[in-house]
């Protein structure tokens, strides 16, 4: 039998093509990476790969961009205690795993991105049977994938015909339209979603109930559709023009239960995509108490209550492209924007450079030209240590900044903005 194995495969072999490429091994053997290069041809690559004398002590293999066709079929089965398979470019259309009843039941990470997938059929995968049972990380970015399954729509519970146990999925780069997640609480161990720069305009629909999930990433064109969200761990939400989030009447079911958010992403492409407000802001404010990281960008938010931006750990604040205001009424917002803008581990993007602008007497004005005290504005004696620092701010240079910091305000607001915490007393104002 493995003479008639080892003589299909040379068969196979003396097919590729003529692609250079070569393997490096690394930890005793235990790792193998080839990948494309001007020294090796593919046959010598993959018979070293065949006269591999200790397969079953592989647990990592590495394919980059090293078109094998259907060699993969028979060399893959004799790999079995793999945990890690990265084969990036060199398994076009899938055909070595996805159509195969591969089973790989050691394996915990699978890479398949950039080989032109266009749908994922899992034939080996039952509900009586699972393909890869301890699966975590699967990378399918790059693809070509328009649904995964048997129907017209991508449903996440087919996941679970082949990896039930998945801790990180990524899907982005693929031209997905329809996305439903009629069963998606039944991956109990989902932690990290990447569902972003699809090529297409997404459909959302169905309740996206993923208890564990922790970071959310649906950077991509979508159209408003029937969403409910239940995801009460998620720290990360990383959203593109997001239509759902502009009525205030539905925040409490996209951000009702993400009280343990810390990056919220809302970014829309140009200031006609953006749709959320200042109520809309100040309502999903409420919500999410531990944010560290905001970024509203291109919306319609002109002011945050400085209370508010008081009571977050607040290590970045990112609101270019809003029609922001500088006027009596946001003075302490614009006070705690210079303070925050000119201390070194903050983060206030466009701050340092004039891109951050406001309306000042019916002009665009950058926030940091902004003198206070020419304002002519009564500051309310709650502001007092606010001014103080604001006046200290204003002496200093601005930090510079490339618009993405993610510096942390060590020790918290308290260590950044030390006075801030004696105006939370008596009638404070936006």
């Amino acid at each position: 039998m493995l003479r008639t194995t080892t003589a299909v495969l040379a068969l196979l072999l003396a097919a590729v093509a003529t692609t250079a490429g070569e393997c490096v091994h690394e930890a005793d053997d235990t790792v193998i990476t080839c990948s494309d290069s001007d020294t090796e041809s593919p046959h010598a690559v993959l018979t070293r790969l065949v006269e591999t004398p200790a397969k079953d002590k592989v647990t990592e293999l590495n394919l980059r961009h090293l078109v094998a066709g259907d060699v993969l079929n028979e060399l893959l089965p004799q790999f079995g205690n793999l945990t890690v398979l990265r084969l990036p470019g060199s398994c076009p259309g899938g055909d070595c795993i996805l159509t195969r009843s591969l089973s790989l039941p050691k394996l915990i990470e699978l890479d398949l991105s950039s080989n032109n997938i266009n749908q994922i059929i899992w034939k080996g995968a039952t509900r009586g049977r699972v393909q890869f049972a301890n699966l975590k990380k699967l990378n399918m970015r790059d693809n070509a994938i328009m649904n995964i399954g048997f129907s017209g729509k991508m449903y996440f519970e087919e996941l679970l015909y082949c990896c039930g146990r998945l801790e990180e999925a990524d899907f982005s780069q693929n031209s997905i339209d329809q996305l439903g997640f009629a069963k998606a609480d039944l991956i109990p161990d989902l932690l990290t979603l990447n569902m972003s720069a699809l090529t297409g305009v997404l459909d959302l629909y169905g309740e996206l109930r993923m208890p564990t999930l922790e970071t959310l990433y649906m950077r991509s064109k979508w159209r408003p559709g029937y969403l409910e969200v239940y995801c009460p761990r998620l720290r990360e939400l990383h959203m593109l023009n997001c239509d759902g989030c502009h009525a205030s009447t539905t925040n409490d079911k996209l951000f009702g239960e993400m009280q343990h958010l810390e990056v919220l992403d809302l970014e829309a492409t140009d200031a006609s995509r953006g749709k959320t407000n200042t109520a809309d802001l100040a309502a999903i404010l409420e919500y999410t108490p531990n944010l560290r990281e905001i970024r509203i960008r291109n919306q319609k938010v002109d002011r945050i209550a400085a209370a508010t931006l008081l009571a977050l750990p607040l290590r970045t604040l990112d609101l270019r492209g809003n029609p922001l205001l500088c006027d009596c009424e946001t003075v302490p917002f614009v006070m705690w924007l210079h303070v925050a803008g000119k201390n070194e581990s903050a983060s206030v993007p466009g701050f340092a450079n004039r891109e951050l602008t406001c309306k000042l007497d019916g002009s665009s004005t950058a926030v940091r030209d902004v003198d206070v005290d020419s304002m002519k504005c009564e500051v309310h004696e709650d502001y007092g240590a606010l001014y103080n620092d604001y006046k200290i701010a204003a002496a200093k240079p601005a930090a510079e900044d490339d618009g993405n910091s993610t510096a942390v305000w060590h020790g918290g607001h308290q260590a950044v903005l030390p006075l801030l915490f004696t105006i939370v007393t008596g009638h404070l104002f936006l």
